[in-house]
């Protein structure tokens, strides 16, 4: 199972670097609120599967650590 999962985090790790890729060469749209909708497609994505699962699926330190991070690597991108 936890192949699975590191494999789902390197497939969605990879087309975020892409979207994100995509979105500056073009020009258009603000990468921040890319970012932005992005982190939190994946945090309601993520709750609503734990939510689902009887909170089987992460313990609450795993959730504030990945949740810390993601918000500090998305503010870090930015920059």
């Amino acid at each position: 199972m936890a192949w699975l999962f590191l494999t789902l985090f390197v497939i969605s790790s990879s087309i975020f670097g892409l979207c994100i890729k995509w979105v500056h060469v073009r020009g258009k749209e603000d990468i921040v609120s890319v970012g932005a909708i992005n982190y939190i497609a994946a945090a309601l994505i993520m709750g609503a599967w734990c939510l689902l699962d009887g909170n089987q699926t992460g313990d609450v330190p795993a959730l504030l650590v990945g949740g810390s991070m993601g918000v500090v690597t998305s503010r870090l991108s930015f920059l």
